[in-house]
């Protein structure tokens, strides 16, 4: 009995072992690389544009847009994670907030659009070859903003993600929004 309880106790422990070392592998992995999310192909305009992710720290994710020559390959530059030589945009989530569900659109045939987290938070003009609006840190610019001033300095947390989620529908998403029906 005693046996195939220290037997029990061991391999708990070597599985407790695995697990704690396959997450922090994976969180080293993230910080030292980024993931490719999706790939839109233009093959008409022959390109290609590549929207990565990484994780600075534990929960700071980021995003990066790319575009490359259709026949191109992914540069080992463009896998390291938290370099931006040659990115279009990108953006990062320092709260941890709206990382949910990131993803490019194709609209109109004239604008990658970049939303998460139900926002939408990059423009960018294909014809024009320019973002039209991209708030690197949301976050930063609502506590820049004097509608954190008034309310939310001094808030509990998840009050200041709401009055973040209103800023960013007043100040990003509507915006594009505007863009779009242009």
């Amino acid at each position: 009995m005693l046996k195939n309880l220290l037997f029990l106790i061991i391999v708990m422990i070597i599985f407790f072992a695995f697990l704690f070392s396959y997450f922090a592998f994976d969180i080293w992995h993230q910080n030292k690389y980024k993931k490719l999310l999706q790939t839109i192909e233009l093959k008409d305009k022959n390109l290609k544009y590549l929207l990565f992710t990484d994780l600075a720290g534990f929960g700071d994710r980021a995003w990066y847009l790319y575009e490359i020559p259709f026949e191109s390959d992914i540069t080992k530059k463009m896998k390291e994670a938290h370099n931006k030589d040659n990115v279009l945009f990108w953006n990062y989530s320092e709260a941890g907030n709206n990382v949910d569900d990131p993803k490019l659109k194709l609209v109109n045939k004239k604008y990658l659009l970049f939303s998460r987290g139900n926002f939408y938070h990059s423009l960018y003009d294909l014809e024009k070859k320019q973002v039209l609006l991209n708030y690197e840190s949301p976050w930063a610019s609502f506590v820049g903003s004097d509608q954190y001033k008034l309310h939310g300095e001094n808030a509990e947390h998840e009050k200041q993600m709401k009055l973040m989620n209103t800023w960013v529908y007043q100040n990003i998403h509507s915006k594009i929004h505007v863009l779009l029906k242009e």
